[in-house]
């Protein structure tokens, strides 16, 4: 991408917008892989991010909408992100939580990173997820995340991830046990999920619960083919 397109993506961002404060201290180490570039490797990350003077922005892969723009503060060895500002465009994300959107940024940034002190969601204390987590990534060899969905936003995920045209990219297992699990379940019925992807590999899976969170509904697991594979 040219900096010219770049820069069209950050002049796109939406004069209907919510601030809010970071004052996060990074090393410039850390940094560095913002202003290198991440481009989305598979559907599970998701986001572009860019670095344009004193902005980091942050886009949807799938549709390039500039969600997040964070304002930067470059120092010696340390760059700051000072605070943060999020789209209130409808057409580009539907969201009105100033609460959740900042949450959501310092899970990303954390997963990013690869550091367990920038948020820590409370929701890994629930029983069945530090059990889960027990069973499944016992040594901490995978990256975590929580995520909050509905049942409907889940058949979509799924429908978007088995289009013919992403067949050659992922394979997709353990579907057929959670379909079932989901299909007397309204839509709009809320769900947990836990995201678990390798450090070294290619593959991740996210674990689906009711939302209670008592009960593992399912799991869904992506596998991005290697080429040549």
């Amino acid at each position: 991408m040219t900096v010219q397109e770049q820069k069209q993506i950050a002049i796109a961002f939406s004069d209907k917008f919510q601030e809010f404060d970071l004052d996060l201290k990074l090393t410039a180490d850390e940094f560095r892989l913002f202003d290198n570039g991440v481009s989305a490797n598979s559907m599970d990350e998701k986001w572009n991010i860019l670095v344009l003077d004193n902005f980091m922005c942050w886009t949807r892969s799938w549709t390039d909408n500039l969600i997040y723009i964070i304002q930067l503060k470059r120092q010696t060895d340390t760059v700051i992100l000072e605070k943060g500002f999020v789209t209130r465009d409808e057409t580009k994300y539907m969201s009105e939580d100033i609460g959740e959107d900042k949450t959501i940024f310092l899970q990303l940034l954390q997963f990013y990173l690869d550091r367990d002190d920038i948020y820590v969601d409370p929701e890994f204390q629930l029983d069945v997820i530090k059990k889960t987590i027990k069973k499944f990534d016992p040594t901490g060899a995978c990256k975590k995340s929580i995520g909050h969905d509905n049942v409907g936003e889940t058949k979509k995920l799924y429908e978007a991830l088995t289009q013919e045209d992403l067949k050659a990219y992922y394979s997709v297992f353990g579907w057929n046990e959670l379909k079932l699990n989901l299909s007397n379940r309204d839509d709009n019925e809320p769900l947990l999920s836990l995201h678990l992807q390798g450090r070294q590999t290619n593959s991740s899976v996210a674990y689906y619960f009711d939302k209670e969170v008592k009960s593992l509904l399912g799991q869904m697991v992506l596998k991005t083919k290697l080429p040549n594979s």
